[in-house]
Parts: C-alpha cells; structure tokens; sequence
C-alpha cells in the first residue's frame, strides 16, 4: 500500500503537535539539534504558540495522516537568506519522502517570501541528512560551527540551496 505524504503549515492551535515531534526528536536524535530535551520538556503552551508564531513557517508533515515530521523555517532580519531549522522526521516515516517533502515546501515557501538561497546546518556525522541535502543540490558553502555544551564535540557544516 502506497504512503501519501502531505506538508502543511502549522498554526499557533497546533501547539500540541509540534511540542510531541519536537520532544521525540530531542528524544530519538538529540545530537541533531541545537537545543536538548531537557531545555525543552518542561516547556509550557505559551513557548510552543511562540514558537509558532515567531517563525515565517513552521512545516507539519504527515504520512497517511499521521504527523511524523517537521521543520523550521525563518528569515534572519536584514539577510537575503532563508534558514532551515530543526528537520525530523520519525524514525518509523523515514524512506516514505517526507524530508523531501517537508524541503521542497520551504524552498517554495522561501521562494515565493523572495529568497535568494536556503540555508541550513548539519552535523558532519549525519549521514543520511547530508545525503538528503545533497540529492536536493544543497551545496556545501566552507561554514562550520559547534553544538553548544553538552555536545560542542560534534561539528557541523552549512548547506545552500539557491532559489
């Protein structure tokens, strides 16, 4: 039986959705993210609608229906780049096509808002994200940073998409 990926974006009434996929994937791939469970568990409503609201689009994506991934996009003030942040995708979705998914839709977001490239960070050592990335033609610009304490070991690269 075929998968049907669909992407949407969230609203501040989705607040529920997006702190459940947030915590699972601090859970499931916390050397993948900037933040950590523990920042984040214990977090209220209000932090979650913010988060929300706060950025040019928070993209849901589901398969059959069913939420199993996210991702983060937003525009630094006074950049002519877009920033993808946080993208998950539950471990029981993955090879369904939903990163894909959930890139496309914030590339044509980004696209449409007038972006000249989409940006994004990934740890050296996630292989299948920077596969992803690259299939997608995110190319890798020299730029790289550390995780913040408890995990400064791992190291990532920045990725662009020109639009």
């Amino acid at each position: 039986m075929p998968h049907i990926t669909t992407t949407e974006i969230m609203q501040p009434d989705h607040w529920l959705t997006l702190k459940t996929l947030r915590l699972a994937a601090l859970t499931q791939d916390p050397d993948a993210f900037g933040s950590t469970l523990a920042r984040e568990q214990g977090q209220p409503e209000a932090f979650w609608r913010a988060r929300i609201e706060s950025a040019a689009a928070n993209i849901l994506a589901c398969v059959d229906g069913v939420p199993a991934g996210l991702t983060t996009l937003a525009y630094p003030q006074g950049h002519p780049d877009a920033w993808i942040y946080g993208v998950w995708v539950a471990p029981h979705a993955r090879g369904c096509g939903l990163g894909e998914a959930l890139m496309q839709e914030a590339a044509r977001i980004a696209r449409c808002a007038g972006a000249q490239r989409l940006l994004l960070e990934v740890a050296d050592t996630n292989a299948p994200a920077i596969a992803l990335y690259a299939r997608l033609g995110f190319e890798i610009t020299g730029n790289t940073s550390h995780l913040a304490a408890p995990r400064e070991h791992i190291t990532e690269h920045e990725r662009a998409l020109t639009l």
